[in-house]
Order: structure tokens, then C-alpha cells, then sequence
């Protein structure tokens, strides 16, 4: 009879874990968006790296702040090469911390004692863009 008990604990032990294991308290839609992110960090990185800075407020900037700027070209003149590297170092930092997600702005934010200024991603039209936080200091 006590061999019987044990077993029937240790089973719904295993199952109470493996449950809870399950659960991590995120949506797959965060997982996903994190998971997309760290990727495109990464892209970024790369093109930061290159010095293709046209290139990168192209693909990865706001559009809306581009034409609040003026342009493509009035947007980059205050993106310095300091400043890009400095956003390069930020973004590797970025890709290795757990994003805070605000699901109603589809806003992805990663904030660190390690970084000036939080690096935050906004979702629109299912691309993800640098908020421009970092391109204004």
C-alpha cells in the first residue's frame, strides 16, 4: 500500500512540475516578438558595424520620425559615428535582456543600469521600428 502511494505522489509530483514548467507567464505572441527582435537587433548591429547609417534609418527608424526630421538626409545628420557606435554597443547589450512587452502599443522596451537610454522597438504595420530616443541625445 505505501509503494502505491509513493508511486500515485511521484506521478502527480512529475505532473505538477511538468505543468508549471509550461507556464513561463508569456504569451507565444511575446516569445515571438522577442524572438523577431533579437534577430533584427543583430541586422542592425551588422549594418551599425559597416557604417551604413542611411541604410539603417531606412529599414529600422520610425518613418514618422524620418518626416518629422525632413527627410532621410536631415534625419542622419545628427546620427554621428559616435552615435551609432554607441547604439551598436547598446543594441548587443539589448539582445541579451528579457524585453518588457506592452501589448496595447505593441511596444517592446529593454531597459539596464548598463544602457543610457532604454532601447524601445514599436510595432507598426507588423515591422518593428526604433523608437527615437536613441537618435536624438
Amino acid at each position: 500500500m505505501n509503494y502505491f502511494k509513493s508511486t500515485i505522489f511521484t506521478v502527480l509530483a512529475i505532473s505538477i512540475l511538468a505543468f508549471l514548467s509550461g507556464c513561463s507567464g508569456t504569451s507565444p505572441e511575446y516569445s515571438q516578438y522577442r524572438s523577431d527582435l533579437k534577430y533584427q537587433m543583430q541586422d542592425m548591429i551588422n549594418v551599425l558595424n559597416v557604417g551604413h547609417n542611411t541604410e539603417f534609418m531606412e529599414k529600422y527608424v520610425d518613418p514618422s520620425y524620418l518626416q518629422r526630421m525632413g527627410g532621410i538626409n536631415q534625419a542622419t545628420l545628427p546620427f554621428s559615428a559616435d552615435r551609432a557606435r554607441a547604439l551598436q554597443s547598446a543594441l548587443k547589450i539589448a539582445k541579451n535582456i528579457q524585453p518588457t512587452y506592452e501589448p496595447g502599443g505593441k511596444q517592446m522596451s529593454y531597459f539596464s543600469d548598463n544602457l543610457i537610454v532604454p532601447i524601445v522597438f514599436k510595432q507598426k504595420n507588423g515591422k518593428w521600428y526604433l523608437q527615437d530616443d536613441w537618435l536624438k541625445q
